[in-house]
C-alpha cells in the first residue's frame, strides 16, 4: 500500500467503524464478513474532475469458503449496501471509494477433486522459470492455436501483438529445438491468460487444435474464435460469435482481438498495464508510435502509476522522445484521457499543473 493517498492507509480504522455499526444495528452477516474478511485495494482506480480533481479506489474483500455460500446470493445487494456505508464513514475532500467487491479466498487447488463427476483433476502448477522462458516478461499471455499451414502468417500476427502488450504462444514457432515439443506447448496451455482459434479449412480435423481448444474450455479461459475462410465454429466454441479475419490484414486482426479482450471481465486493467509498460521499452519508432495514435483513443483513465511510467519512459528512450508523432500527438491524448495538461520540453513529458 502507497503512501500517496489517505484513505487507503486508513482501511482498518474504516472497517472498525463499519463491524462496530453493523453489531449496533444486530446485522450478523455483514459483521461477519467485515470481521473475516482481507482485503485488497486498487489505489487511484478512478478519477473524476471535481474539486480539482479526486482519486477512487476499489476495495476487495475476500472471505472463507463458508461465508461466501451465505453472500452468495445477494452478493450485489450487500457490495451495494457495503460501498454506501464505507463512503459515509470516509470523508476525504479528493478521495472517495468507488467500489466494493467481494471474493472467494482462492488458496485451494485440489477443489476439483472433490467432485466426482470432474473431467480434469487438478491444474498442475507451471514454474516460474518455464513461464518466462515461455512468454518473456509482457503483461497478457495468448495461445493462438492455428494449422502448420499458417505458421508464418500466425507468427506475424504475434509480433503484431507484441505493440499491445501481448505475449503470443505459437508451437510451431515458439518452441525451441532442444526442448521436448508436447511439454512445452501443454506448458503453454496451463499458463495462458487467452486463447485465439484461428479457424481455417480443417481446423476441427487437426487432433492438436482440438485438444488446444479443449484444454482452454477446462481452463476456463477467454475463447476468441476467428474465421479466416468462412469457417464456423464448432462443439462448445459456437455458442459465441465469431470474429472475421483476414491474413491480409493482420494489423488489424492484432487491433480486434486487443479490444475483444478489453471487454472481457479482468483484463480491461492487465492489458492497459500491459500496453504502456510495451509503450514505454517500445523497440522503434512504429511502436511508439501505434501506442499512440491506436491504442491511447482506446483506453478512458490512466493511473497516477501508469502516468508516472510514461513520463519517465519518455526520458528514458529515445524511440518515444525522438519521434515526431510522439512529441506532437502524446501531451493531446494524454489530456484526451485525464483531463490535465502536459508538455514536452527538453526529452521530458511535464504535467503543467505540476510546475
Amino acid at each position: 500500500m502507497s503512501d500517496k493517498y489517505y484513505l487507503p492507509q486508513q482501511i482498518e480504522h474504516y472497517l472498525r467503524g463499519l463491524a462496530l455499526q453493523y453489531e449496533t444495528l444486530e446485522d450478523k452477516l455483514l459483521r461477519k464478513i467485515i470481521v473475516n474478511a482481507k482485503y485488497k485495494i486498487e489505489e487511484g482506480i478512478g478519477y473524476d474532475n471535481w474539486n480539482g480533481g479526486c482519486y477512487g479506489h476499489d476495495v476487495m474483500l475476500i472471505i472463507p469458503d463458508s461465508l461466501y455460500c451465505e453472500v452468495l446470493k445477494r452478493k450485489k445487494d450487500i457490495e451495494s449496501k457495503i460501498h454506501n456505508d464505507l463512503r459515509e464513514l470516509a470523508t476525504c475532500e479528493n478521495e472517495y471509494w468507488q467500489s466494493v467487491y467481494i471474493d472467494v479466498e482462492s488458496n485451494d487447488d485440489n477443489w476439483r477433486s472433490r467432485h466426482e463427476d470432474a473431467l480434469l483433476r487438478k491444474i498442475k502448477n507451471v514454474s516460474s522459470s518455464a513461464v518466462s522462458h515461455i512468454w518473456g516478461n509482457l503483461g497478457v499471455r495468448l495461445f493462438l492455436s492455428h494449422k502448420i499451414e499458417y505458421k508464418k502468417e500466425t507468427e506475424k500476427l504475434k509480433e503484431e501483438l507484441k505493440v499491445y502488450g501481448i505475449s503470443s504462444f505459437v508451437a510451431h514457432t515458439s518452441i525451441q529445438p532442444t526442448r521436448e515439443w508436447l511439454k512445452e506447448i501443454e506448458n503453454a496451455l496451463l499458463s495462458m491468460d487467452a486463447f485465439v482459434a484461428l479457424l481455417c479449412d480443417k481446423f476441427r480435423e487437426s487432433q492438436w487444435t482440438d485438444q488446444e481448444v479443449g484444454y482452454a474450455f477446462c481452463r476456463g479461459v477467454p475463447i476468441i474464435s476467428i474465421s479466416l475462410t468462412e469457417q464456423d465454429p464448432h462443439g462448445f466454441m459456437s455458442k459465441d460469435q465469431k470474429m472475421l479475419g483476414s491474413w491480409d490484414d493482420i494489423p488489424k486482426m492484432a487491433a480486434d482481438i486487443f479490444s475483444v479482450l478489453a471487454e472481457k471481465p479482468g483484463f480491461a486493467e492487465k492489458l492497459k498495464d500491459a500496453a504502456v509498460e510495451a509503450f514505454v521499452n517500445a523497440p522503434s519508432f512504429f511502436e511508439s508510435m501505434h501506442f499512440v495514435q491506436k491504442i491511447l483513443p482506446c483506453i478512458k483513465f490512466l493511473t497516477e502509476g501508469q502516468i508516472e511510467k510514461i513520463k519517465i519512459g519518455f526520458a528514458n528512450n529515445n524511440q518515444l522522445h525522438g519521434c515526431y508523432v510522439v512529441t506532437k500527438e502524446l501531451d493531446v491524448r494524454l489530456y484526451e484521457i485525464t483531463g490535465k495538461k502536459f508538455r514536452i520540453e527538453n526529452r521530458q513529458l511535464i504535467e503543467v499543473s505540476k510546475v
